[in-house]
């Protein structure tokens, strides 16, 4: 489930900076298209946890989730990609920050199409070390 429509999504990590109180999120968009046909799109990135219910679970950038995903309709970080481009996001962290110990990154179109979308495994705890 990582690769479709012509883009992989990888190496997504995520930190919690206790410091700074935010949350500091890396992935890459490989385009995987025969030619490297530029793409176009947004990534939104869901952090869940497996004793957390949905409504719980925290998209970055902040956009509506239904059931845990987001709809594509709200624009998550845009991209423009050729062969393959490197993100680095940062928001600030909840108040009450639970412990997060997976990530979906949801990969769509400019037209809010879903392109790809894979899970990531990640360690995001009030209690992590930095």
């Amino acid at each position: 489930m990582g690769t479709g429509g012509g883009i992989a999504a990888e190496d997504l990590g995520i930190k919690y900076h206790r410091g700074k109180n935010t949350l500091e999120l890396q992935f890459k968009i490989v385009n995987t298209s025969p030619g490297h046909k530029p793409l176009k799109g947004h990534a939104v990135a869901v952090l869940k946890g497996s004793h957390l219910e949905p409504r719980e679970w925290r998209a970055m950038p902040a956009v509506g989730l239904s059931n845990g995903r987001p709809s594509g309709r709200q624009p998550g970080y845009r991209f423009s990609v050729s062969h393959s481009k490197a993100f680095t996001q940062t928001m600030p962290a909840p108040k009450d920050l639970p412990a997060y110990d997976a990530a979906i990154l949801y990969v769509f179109s400019s037209a809010g199409e879903l392109l790809t979308a894979r899970e990531f495994s990640v360690d995001i705890s009030p209690s992590a070390p930095e």
